[in-house]
């Protein structure tokens, strides 16, 4: 009696179910990288952060304005005093209307932000924000501008408080206190500085250094 001869139909046909299942495990594995590589890229390219990285780069920020602030030499307030009286804007910065522009500030804190956000693709303005006379409303004046920030963009700020008897560090330093100053941007005197001077005593004005970055 003949005996039943194998079925190679039966294992073709398992063979080929093998083979399509792990092409389209495969073609899964492929679509999932591409979908990690997607999220990971996006924000980079269009200038977002999720919030991960949004409380890395404020923390960052806040440490540079905090290193700064505390610097033997050159710190924040010698930066806030950085002015140039005759051109009206940060002393060796573009215009009053950007500061410094895209090149950031100078020395120690221009590097500073150069290494940790510049370098890796981002950026960032500096404002400088000042009590007006009437002492519930506030002035604004750019250290550095380098754009419009998008929506994720972090804010770090300092506290600084500025005296009657400081001067300028600007090259244009003079004997001139900054109480001696003029605060009026329309009547051309070439002795002019932003932020005027709101208390009486000793106390000139009080600033906040804000840092935004994207």
């Amino acid at each position: 009696m003949r005996g039943n001869a194998p079925d190679s139909t039966g294992t073709d046909r398992g063979q080929a179910y093998t083979l399509e299942g792990l092409t389209a495990a495969f073609l899964l594995l492929l679509a999932t990288l591409y979908a990690i590589q997607a999220v990971i890229l996006t924000p980079i390219t269009v200038g977002s952060v999720d919030e991960g990285s949004q409380s890395r780069l404020r923390a960052e920020a806040s440490d540079i304005l905090q290193v700064t602030a505390n610097r033997e030499t050159e710190d924040l307030t010698y930066h806030v005093l950085h002015w140039s009286a005759l051109d009206r804007t940060f002393a060796g910065g573009d215009s009053p209307r950007v500061g410094y522009g895209q090149d950031g500030p100078p020395g120690k804190f221009g590097r500073f932000l150069d290494k940790s956000f510049d370098a890796r693709g981002r950026n960032y303005n500096i404002v400088v924000r000042y009590r007006l006379n009437n002492s519930t409303g506030s002035g604004v004046q750019r250290m550095a501008f380098q754009g419009q920030p998008s929506r994720s963009a972090v804010v770090a700020s300092y506290t600084l408080t500025l005296f009657d008897d400081m001067r300028l560090t600007g090259p244009e330093r003079s004997t001139t206190t900054i109480g001696e100053m003029d605060t009026n941007a329309t009547d051309n005197d070439d002795g002019y500085f932003y932020a005027p001077d709101v208390a009486d005593g000793p106390v000139y004005n009080v600033i906040e250094v804000r840092l935004i970055v994207w």
